[in-house]
């Protein structure tokens, strides 16, 4: 957008100044675009069309630069002689023809990547020369058969030398040297004719067989059809000579060529497809499919080949084939139990927000839990333990090629300009380290009219529309195979998935949906509707990988093995070790996705567990603070005692006492401190009235990162000579647990703790505190610390004003010196403060902040008024001021009654801009009359109804 805006305002600009040369810039971008915009017009039916488009467009270009009157560049070219102009167009025509040569010469003669050769293409030089030594032995061939592969290859190269001259263009070599070319072109003919079958296979996977169908021309006179004459060899004559392998690179050939450029080319891919049967031409879509670039099997069928006949004689071909095939399967034959070693699934993918975070960027996606590029980890792993199935090898084969098809949103542009992007993706992941992907994806690209739709009405229905019809396309190409969708939740991928499972039941295997938003925002989902037509079964919604490969494992039937499983949560343990520290946001995202990472984990180890296979190790987190460190945590001043890598829990000794206690220990350990430094003595013993923890025993087995009290005993030391408090410490019989608002965990039975001695005393961390008192002022707990009984009894002491606490380590931070609060006491200052509340201090101004907070969310609803709510979007019916209660009809994704705090209720279009609205449209909700009927759910007074 921003683009198109500053070429816009550049164009005003220059229409201002040189409105004719303006004027014809502006018509040649439109036919620039036009050109671009419709691939399917009879210029892109062959690159010699192309090739004149560029060069005429640029000789246009550069003469309304040279002869329009108004032009900036005009004045130059009148100084001097006109010839000049003329020369600079020529100069001009002749390098962009040129360049448009090179570049095209260098995308035909590309390597082919992703395939592998069968085995006659692969064998060993030595052997085929000695094949051929022995065939022309017993059939007394002429002097041509005695070449050896090399010399072969090196005559073929010669010849397409001869009629590839880099700097004249063919049209004019062929009219000056038409008979030197032909019997060039004649000579590779006859390499091809004359090669025997495993030396013909040779030959076409060496030999820049594209650049040779599109070099060889076909000339007027009747004798000089040489390109029709030799793709008729290879796609008709010897077709069944020819492997596999082969096959693939002759319908790449072809596509390069561009099948319109012949009238016969189409004939050609059908009859090449035709020859093919059962599990080879499985084999032989699936290769198509797995080259690399974005001339796929999809786009021959439907984009290349123009004629619906020959269109609709390759597709009953693929639906014969597999009816064929599904009977071997259900008649058990030894082909089918060779099909059954492959898994036979295509797996279909989202690439935004499903391979990679599109880190929140517009329109890409909008989860923001990793930052942008970043690889989820573990998905890379699903997709081969998807493909490889529940039969057949442990590992990938090296010598097979994958199933994994990517649908994106991504609009298709001219060429493969927009695949190039995605396709250049993945082969990075294919040669990163760790895990990488197991084979080259297909892609199958969006258009412009859907994404045009979506930019402009925010709608996701043609997205979703789009990807139903490649989906719709890809089956018709794959009838034999099952699919599985994995996508994300953010845009209309759930409802292509919808839109799949309605039309194709039987097709779909499952529905993985990688949630990046709460599910209730999930367009085009609706739990009762999919429950009613079986699809909600077959749905895996998700956040971390590993737990979609946990739902895989456990289906009926299963997608992937257990051992499949653990492989997928190794791959997301170093998929996550990978993320570099420059692709963290903030330590509190590493922290919150290690976490969310740990649980799936937890979650996937249970089931391994039971299987009797070896548990995956959780990552562990960075310590950050050593053993007796002081630091601040959110609930007091503590020292660091022990530390649990996995939850990333922090035993951390928190000092309760009186905050002018600890203010007065402080200073004293300051003034100790400077007193030392100045007499220059370093002591080990020095008097400090602090409270050490020497011995604590290790906690294990933690099931959340929330904050909790251990039950396990520890051991504290009391240091100093001031203070002797192991007379008054309290004792209790009753063992009790202590958290702040966090779940109990359960981690076995507690050791009874030994007899405290003069210089150790023994704390519980367990026991109540909620009446315990610290200091002489008798400080009681936080009221938000709940008690729960063990019930187990044993005698415990405590060292009053201190407790051992688990501690999550984003709750912890640097240590600060203890303050008291500082309020203001001049009546004037307290008059300013609350009129410029920027000026008070921090505890001053946040109460300034919660009372103004407080008043601007005391607004009155009228019944019948829109509203917002955690739970979904409702309709107010009455506001109860009194008990600060809003009853709220719900009409979001279920209906029904609830009673809210009025702190969480907001008004539907809030802001200055729906106050505006509502003002200026006047609908305003109006109180109900007095004649309405009540609604028909019974109403439940205060106090029963708060939170409901």
């Amino acid at each position: 957008l921003g683009a198109f805006v500053s070429m816009t305002l550049f164009l005003l600009a220059l229409f201002s100044v040189a409105p004719i040369f303006c004027s014809c810039l502006c018509a040649l971008l439109y036919i620039l675009y036009y050109f671009l915009a419709n691939e399917g017009t009879t210029i892109h039916h062959a690159q010699e069309f192309e090739n004149r488009f560029w060069t005429v467009f640029f000789v246009l270009l550069t003469m309304a630069g040279i002869y329009v009157k108004d032009s900036p560049f005009s004045v130059y070219f009148e100084s001097r002689h006109s010839g000049w102009g003329f020369f600079v167009m020529f100069i001009v025509g002749y390098g962009v023809h040129t360049w448009d040569r090179m570049v095209h010469r260098k995308h035909l003669t590309s390597q082919v990547g992703g395939l592998r050769r069968g085995a006659s293409a692969a064998q060993s030089l030595l052997h085929l020369n000695a094949h051929i030594a022995n065939s022309v032995v017993a059939s007394h061939a002429g002097a041509k058969a005695h070449l050896t592969l090399e010399e072969q290859l090196e005559r073929i190269s010669t010849c397409m030398d001869n009629i590839d001259q880099l700097l004249v263009p063919s049209t004019i070599n062929n009219f000056i040297n038409q008979q030197f070319i032909m019997r060039n072109e004649r000579e590779i003919i006859s390499m091809f004719e004359d090669a025997q079958p495993k030396t013909l296979n040779w030959l076409i996977s060496h030999v820049k067989l594209a650049l040779v169908f599109y070099k060889i021309k076909d000339h007027r006179n009747f004798r000089g059809q040489h390109r029709t004459e030799l793709i008729e060899l290879l796609a008709v004559d010897r077709v069944s000579a020819l492997t596999i392998y082969s096959r693939v690179l002759l319908l790449r050939a072809l596509q390069l060529m561009k099948l319109p450029a012949n009238a016969r080319a189409e004939h050609w891919v059908r009859n090449i497809i035709l020859s093919t049967h059962q599990d080879d031409l499985s084999k032989l879509k699936t290769m198509t499919d797995t080259k690399g670039d974005y001339f796929c099997m999809n786009k021959l069928i439907y984009s290349d080949i123009r004629s619906d006949t020959v269109r609709q004689d390759i597709l009953s071909h693929f639906r014969k084939e597999a009816a064929v095939q599904q009977a071997h399967m259900d008649m058990g034959t030894r082909k089918a139990r060779l099909r059954m070693e492959q898994g036979w699934r295509k797996i279909l993918s989202d690439v935004d927000d499903t391979l990679t975070s599109s880190g929140g960027s517009y329109p890409a996606g909008i989860d923001k839990r990793y930052t942008k590029k970043v690889v989820y980890p573990g998905v890379i792993g699903l997709y081969r333990e998807l493909d490889l199935g529940i039969h057949g090898p442990e590992e990938f084969p090296s010598d097979e090629v994958g199933n994994l098809v990517f649908l994106s949103a991504r609009p298709h542009l001219y060429k493969d300009f927009s695949e190039k992007h995605n396709f250049s993706k993945f082969e990075k992941l294919r040669e990163r380290q760790g895990s990488r992907l197991h084979t080259i994806p297909s892609l199958l690209a969006g258009d412009l009219t859907s994404g045009r739709e979506f930019m402009m009405t925010n709608d996701f229905e043609p997205l979703a529309r789009k990807k139903f019809q490649n989906f719709k396309q890809f089956v018709s190409i794959y009838p034999e195979y099952r699919h599985v969708f994995i996508c994300d939740n953010g845009q209309g991928d759930v409802r292509a998935g919808e839109l799949m499972y309605d039309q194709y039941p039987r097709h779909l295997d499952c529905l993985f949906v990688h949630l990046v938003q709460d599910i209730q925002k999930s367009y085009g989902f609706d739990p009762e509707r999919w429950r009613r037509k079986g699809l909600l079964k077959r749905t895996c919604f998700f956040k971390c990988y590993p737990d979609a490969a946990l739902f895989a494992a456990t289906l009926k039937p299963p997608l992937i093995r257990i051992s499949g499983l653990r492989r997928v949560c190794q791959d997301a343990v170093a998929d996550f070790e990978m993320i570099v520290p420059s692709q963290w946001s903030s330590l509190s995202q590493k922290r919150d996705r290690r976490s969310e990472l740990n649980q799936s984990l937890g979650r996937c180890n249970k089931l391994l567990e039971s299987k009797g296979e070896e548990t995956v190790a959780l990552i562990e987190s960075p310590r950050q603070w050593e053993d007796g460190e002081r630091v601040r945590t959110t609930y007091g001043i503590g020292v660091i005692k022990g530390f649990d890598p996995i939850a990333d829990l922090y035993d951390v000794e928190i000092d309760w006492r009186p905050l002018d206690e600890q203010i007065r220990d402080f200073e004293k350990q300051e003034a100790t401190k400077k007193d030392t430094e100045k007499r220059g003595i370093l002591s080990l013993n020095s008097n400090q009235a602090t409270l050490q923890t020497v011995v604590e025993e290790d906690e294990a087995n933690y099931l959340s990162p929330n904050t909790s009290f251990s039950k396990h005993s520890s051991k504290q030391s009391l240091t100093g000579n001031d203070r002797d408090t192991s007379s008054t410490l309290p004792r209790t019989s009753s063992g009790n647990e202590l958290s702040f608002g966090a779940s109990v965990f359960d981690r076995g039975n507690d050791v009874g703790s030994p007899e405290p001695t003069l210089d150790e005393t023994t704390a519980s961390d367990e026991t109540s505190h909620a009446n315990t008192k610290g200091g002489e002022g008798g400080s009681p707990v936080p009221p938000s610390i709940t008690t729960k009984e063990v019930g187990v009894k044993r005698k415990r002491s405590f060292v009053q004003g201190i407790v051992v606490a688990k501690v999550q380590g984003k709750n912890i931070t640097k240590f600060t010196p203890p303050t008291l609060p500082k309020l203001q006491s001049d009546e004037k200052e307290k008059t300013r403060s609350k009129t410029f509340s920027f000026w008070a201090t921090d505890s001053v101004k946040s109460a300034v902040d919660n009372v103004e907070a407080s008043k601007s969310k005391q607004l009155l609803l009228s019944p019948g008024e829109k509203v917002t709510t955690p739970y979904g979007v409702g309709v107010v019916v009455e506001h109860r001021k009194q008990t600060n209660i809003i009853v709220v009809d719900m009409t979001g994704p279920w209906t029904a009654r609830a009673y809210l705090n009025e702190s969480i209720v907001k008004r539907e279009g809030a802001g200055l801009i729906g106050t505006l609205l509502r003002s200026f449209t006047g609908v305003a909700a109006t109180s109900p009359k007095r004649g309405d009927s009540s609604p028909s759910k019974a109403e439940r007074n205060f106090p029963y109804a708060v939170g409901a």
